[in-house]
This record gives structure tokens, C-alpha cells and sequence, in this order.
């Protein structure tokens, strides 16, 4: 198995003294490469406290991430951004679309940050567009599409970087069941097309049985055992 993610002892806590908040406690977890993760847990365990330290928004207050060989707790802030640019895809329940672009320059936005020029930007987005299978809605702006269109929108713009690693937060949160199946069974397919690890937050059983394996966090702890989904 090859690690792509590894925790050690993380902790974080807001505040100091007797007035600090201790959100997550000495969490070791290892998510392999490839690998579709499910955080699950009551309402305030830590769950998107401890996406966000894997996804590089945030930062422990002890304990280490690796990604492959790298301590991302020694990285500075700008290196930091650097790595998440490249290696990391964000996913959120409310789509974070911009309403006045059209779903092909939504997908695009992230790469107006990259030395790309604009032809070679707009063949990744198109690219992008066609594997959430959306490609004939480029010209469309969000107000003209589905919950489940501009979260597939949403994902085109989170993989079109070519990232390792997708965090999710809810992915589905605001969708029906017949289009959360759709979006959590292409989630599960874009695995076999790019090779990306999965880790994402849901409350919903139904979702989490899409993934690999199941990691329920409980008053900022991992509770064991950490279920895999047959």
C-alpha cells in the first residue's frame, strides 16, 4: 500500500488557557493512494476541522502531516498555497460558483493562476467538462443549471489541476437522492480515471457507503474501528 497521507498525534485547539477548545485529539490515520475515505460523526466532532488540515487550509497545533515524504506542518504559509495549488481539488456543498461566468470559465478559474496559456486553460476545462459529462452545458451559467449540473461543474473545477488528492465537504448536502447517487458514483469513478484519493465529510449513510472505507470521528477522536464498506 502506498501511503499518501499519513497523520501522527494531530491536534488542534482554539484559544489558550482554560479557555481553549480542543477539536481533535492525537488522530493517526492513513489514507492510501487511491483511496476513498468517509469521515462520518455527530455534529461538532471535528469532522471538517480535520479535512481542512488535510487539505492544507488550516494547521495542527501539534502532531504531523505527511504527504508522501513531505511535513506540511514545516511548510510556511506561501509554500503551503503552493502545494495545495498543485495537489489538492476542493469539493463543497454549496457549488462556490462564480454566478456571472459561464460553467466553462468557472472550470477554468483555477488555472488563471498558473503560467498556462489561454488556449491550453480552455482544453483542460473542456477536458475537465467532459469527464463529469457536462460538456455541452460550457456556455451555460450556473442560474440555467441543476443542483447536480453545478456540482458536477463544482468538480470539474476541483480535478482540472490534475490533483492527487479531493476533499469533499457534503458534496451532496443540497441535492435530491437521484442526484447525490450520480454525483457520489462519478466521485467514486473519477478514481479509476485520474487515480485521485477521496477524503470526504458526509453525514449520510447512503453516501458513505460509496467509499472505501468509513472513519467515524467521535468528541474529536477517531472511534474505533475504522469501518470498511463491503
Amino acid at each position: 500500500m502506498n501511503v499518501l497521507i499519513e497523520l501522527s498525534q494531530l491536534n488542534k485547539s482554539y484559544g489558550s488557557g482554560e479557555t481553549a477548545v480542543n477539536v481533535l485529539k492525537d488522530i493517526n490515520l492513513r489514507v492510501a493512494e487511491g483511496e476513498f475515505i468517509a469521515l462520518m460523526g455527530p455534529s461538532g466532532s471535528g469532522k471538517t476541522t480535520l479535512l481542512n488540515l488535510i487539505g492544507g487550509i488550516d494547521r495542527p497545533s501539534g502532531g504531523r502531516i505527511r504527504f508522501r515524504a513531505q511535513s506540511l506542518e514545516a511548510l510556511s504559509d506561501a509554500a503551503l498555497g503552493r502545494w495545495r495549488s498543485a495537489h489538492v481539488g476542493f469539493v463543497f456543498q454549496s457549488y462556490n460558483l462564480l454566478p456571472s461566468l459561464s460553467a466553462l470559465a468557472n472550470v477554468e478559474v483555477p488555472l488563471m493562476l498558473t503560467a498556462l496559456n489561454r488556449s491550453e486553460r480552455l482544453r483542460r476545462s473542456r477536458t475537465a467538462l467532459d469527464l463529469v459529462g457536462l460538456s455541452e452545458r460550457a456556455n451555460h451559467k450556473p442560474r440555467q443549471l441543476s443542483g447536480g449540473q453545478q456540482q458536477r461543474v463544482a468538480i470539474a473545477r476541483a480535478i482540472v489541476g490534475g490533483p492527487s488528492l479531493l476533499i469533499c465537504d457534503e458534496p451532496t448536502g443540497n441535492l435530491d437522492r437521484e442526484a447525490a447517487d450520480e454525483i457520489l458514483a462519478l466521485l467514486a469513478e473519477l478514481r479509476g480515471v485520474n487515480g485521485v484519493t477521496l477524503v470526504m465529510v458526509t453525514h449520510d449513510p447512503k453516501a458513505a457507503a460509496y467509499a472505501d472505507r468509513v472513519v467515524v470521528l467521535d468528541k474529536g477522536s477517531v472511534d474505533e474501528p475504522v469501518l470498511r464498506v463491503a
